[in-house]
Parts: C-alpha cells; sequence; structure tokens
C-alpha cells in the first residue's frame, strides 16, 4: 500500500508512519515522530463515486481523509486535520 498525496505534494510514500508524519509536520505544528500507529480509521466510504477513508497515526497525531483508488492499494490524502488551539 502506499500514500499519495498528490493533491498536496505529488509524492508517493510507502504506507509507513515515518512519510505521514514528515508530510504533516512540513504543514503545520511538529510533534514527535512515531514509526508505528498508522491505522485505517473507519469503514471505507463512498462520496461523489471516489471511496474514501480516514487515516490515523493517533501516537504522532496526524489525522488525514483519503482517497483510495480501485485497486484499494494507494491512498492519496486530500484533506488534514488541523490542530486545535487553546484560546487563553
Amino acid at each position: 500500500m502506499a500514500i499519495s498525496p498528490k493533491r498536496v505534494d505529488a509524492v508517493t510514500f510507502d504506507m509507513q508512519p515515518r512519510y505521514f508524519h514528515a508530510d504533516a509536520a512540513a504543514r503545520g505544528p511538529r510533534r514527535p515522530p512515531r514509526d508505528y500507529g498508522l491505522y485505517l480509521f473507519d469503514s471505507f466510504k463512498v462520496f461523489d463515486g471516489k471511496t474514501c477513508v480516514a487515516i490515523n497515526n493517533w501516537p504522532g497525531g496526524q489525522l488525514a481523509l483519503a482517497e483510495v483508488n480501485a485497486a484499494r492499494d494507494t491512498f492519496e490524502v486530500i484533506g488534514r486535520s488541523l490542530p486545535r488551539v487553546r484560546q487563553p
């Protein structure tokens, strides 16, 4: 399987937490990387004819929505969660 954040960087990575973390860290707050804990979260859902699933790296603090190809071997990151900012 692979994570393909084409809509972000046009790069395909092996489906490993370190790549998911590095891509997320380049766009926002940096949390310590974790090289474990990458999960497909929830079931596959179809929106406008496209199959999607949430990808979660709970230990590393990343969550993203991914579009899945027909073979279900490539996951294209199409959106990420934004961290909450505490207001004083």
